[in-house]
């Protein structure tokens, strides 16, 4: 990674691009393999970086600078040794992203969906609205919720009013992933619908359309919208900081 792909891809991770410059980041990145795996690695080392922020270090190393006293003999520490410490701690903690970032020899999309997925809880029965629809809607919920994913698909595709569009459109997309072969494609256009408006299974459909792109080939997308999860603390943030900091191979 260069100079220049770094600067690159730090102004496309913090949205200081143009449109058109923007368009043409994300065209190299489908492109050029090298880059794309450049642009994978930034961001799993600047999430490292991070975390490593989080833990405070700089208050740490400043304490350094402060007569460090040993309590037992109470004798100070040799200047000279002081000094040392905080270089001595930025080595280790550099030490640790490097194991980290080599040791992680990488793991596929499909590995990881297999890993992560688990299909969503059935919703509460519903009690009103079109009396055929209801019925139809919560025997569907019945068959979901002893994992007959197919059975529960058919009849959610029979439901046309009483229940919300991007609630079937989200169970329809559980369904799908839950039985033995889905429709990748399908359950895309059905958790778009899901994120296109405020409801209650917005951040769950964004979770979800992450591991179907993983499991599609397309861990760039992924990594973007699980990286949004883990900065904004939505539904399985933690699931997604670990997903973005893993080196995802083909």
């Amino acid at each position: 990674m260069n100079n220049d792909q770094i600067y690159l891809i730090e102004r496309y991770v913090s949205d200081l691009l143009t449109p058109e410059e923007r368009t043409n980041f994300e065209s190299h990145l489908e492109s050029d393999p090298e880059f794309k795996t450049a642009y994978e690695d930034y961001l799993m080392l600047n999430n490292l970086m991070q975390a490593a922020g989080r833990i405070d270090l700089q208050s740490k190393l400043d304490q350094f600078e402060t007569e460090v006293v040993v309590p037992k003999k109470q004798k100070v520490i040799p200047l000279w040794i002081k000094r040392a410490l905080p270089a001595a701690a930025v080595i280790v903690v550099m030490f640790g992203i490097y194991q980290y970032y080599f040791a992680n020899q990488g793991i596929t999309g499909n590995e990881l969906y297999s890993d992560y997925f688990e299909t969503y809880a059935a919703p509460a029965t519903l009690r009103s609205g079109d009396s055929n629809a209801i019925a139809t809607w919560n025997e569907a919920m019945k068959y979901y919720e002893q994992e007959d994913f197919t059975k529960a698909s058919e009849l959610i595709s029979e439901v046309e009013n009483g229940v919300p569009d991007t609630t079937k459109a989200f169970y329809s997309a559980m369904a799908q992933l839950g039985s033995g072969s889905p429709d990748m494609e399908s359950i895309l256009k059905s958790l778009d619908l899901v994120l296109t408006a405020d409801n209650d299974y917005q951040e769950q459909a964004k979770w979800y359309k992450a591991l179907v792109l993983l499991k599609m080939g397309e861990p760039t997308k992924a990594r973007e919208l699980l990286y949004e999860i883990s900065q904004s603390g939505g539904y399985m943030k933690d699931a997604a900081l670990e997903i973005v900091q893993m080196r995802i191979v083909d």
